[in-house]
């Protein structure tokens, strides 16, 4: 669900010539239906990724942007 999210994240940050596969799988264990789960899955991919030990460029991280009464809020 959180896929695109992650990859867009993450696929930058791998070095240009590695042909190895990485594969991620995100189970988030708890939703409280205000929050959604996909800015946490790109922090939790990136951390688990940099502690596998593979070349990685990160960490990143992500924020949801909204506009409400003309200004931006995260």
């Amino acid at each position: 669900m959180y896929a695109r999210l992650v990859d867009r994240a993450l696929r930058p940050m791998f070095p240009k010539g590695m042909v190895n596969d990485v594969v991620v799988t995100i189970s988030p264990l708890a939703i409280d239906r205000q929050t959604s789960p996909g800015e946490a899955s790109i922090i939790g991919a990136s951390i688990a990724v940099m502690l596998a030990g593979i070349p990685f460029t990160g960490p990143v991280s992500g924020v949801r942007i909204a506009e409400k009464e003309g200004g931006l809020i995260v």
